[in-house]
């Protein structure tokens, strides 16, 4: 596996439109999380840079990227970090107001047999494209982060010589990508749409391996699972 440097502070993956409203607090803890879980891969971490908000809707949606952020949770009893989403709907519920909505949630399973990257991000951005009004998924870096969960994958093995034949599968680590979408709301200048999606690879590669290498046959396996919280944000909206 390649070594992979820690980003460093000036290249947390927050939108341009942010930076200059998220406060030095914010943005530490946000690089500590990017850190931690190896922000640009996602490993654990993403903020997927979506649909820039013109000004007087940054600062409420510097506070969405913010408010969940702090769900992103650490510790010793799981190898990565999570997404409390159980915590996260419940913050939002007492958050509910004349500044915030509850639109809808959302979630999916798909599974793809013998298909490639391409096809895999494809589906998830279709996903978010039939289901919400807030899109702007980065495919290229969709595509780079289902390639490294393969990459990170174990070894097919040993193939035990031309007179033997397996048949098996590797699954590797499941890796978990959150992302922030953001759209202004096209009827209404004071609002914008804010979807907070966590998406789970679950890479499984198929091995057969024939005799003399007759047959032998290697096949990616795809299966993610999706799960989405749609938000309708005022520009006055704050975390807390």
């Amino acid at each position: 596996m390649n070594h992979i440097s820690s980003p460093s502070l000036s290249q947390v993956l927050i939108p341009d439109d942010y930076r200059h409203v998220v406060s030095p607090t914010v943005l530490t803890r946000m690089y500590m999380v990017a850190h931690r879980s190896r922000f640009f891969y996602g490993s654990s971490l993403v903020f997927s840079k979506s649909a820039s908000l013109p000004g007087p809707l940054s600062s409420a949606g510097a506070n969405i990227l913010s408010l969940s952020s702090n769900f992103v949770i650490f510790e010793s009893t799981h190898a990565n970090p999570y997404f409390d989403w159980d915590g996260f709907k419940n913050a939002v519920a007492t958050r509910v107001g004349p500044r915030l909505s509850l639109v809808k949630t959302e979630s999916t399973s798909i599974a793809l047999h013998t298909a490639s990257v391409e096809d895999m991000a494809g589906r998830i951005s279709q996903f978010f494209s039939d289901k919400f009004s807030a899109q702007g998924i980065d495919d290229d870096h969709l595509r780079e982060w289902i390639y490294k969960a393969y990459e990170d994958a174990p070894g097919e093995g040993d193939s035990g010589g031309p007179l033997s034949q397996s048949t098996y599968e590797i699954h590797g680590k499941t890796r978990t990508n959150y992302i922030v979408l953001t759209a202004p709301r096209p009827d209404d200048a004071d609002w914008f749409y804010a979807v907070v999606a966590t998406i789970a690879v679950h890479p499984s590669i198929y091995v057969h391996k024939g005799l003399f290498g007759i047959g032998n046959e290697t096949r990616r396996d795809y299966n993610t699972e999706i799960f989405a919280m749609e938000l309708l944000v005022n520009k006055d909206f704050r975390k807390s």
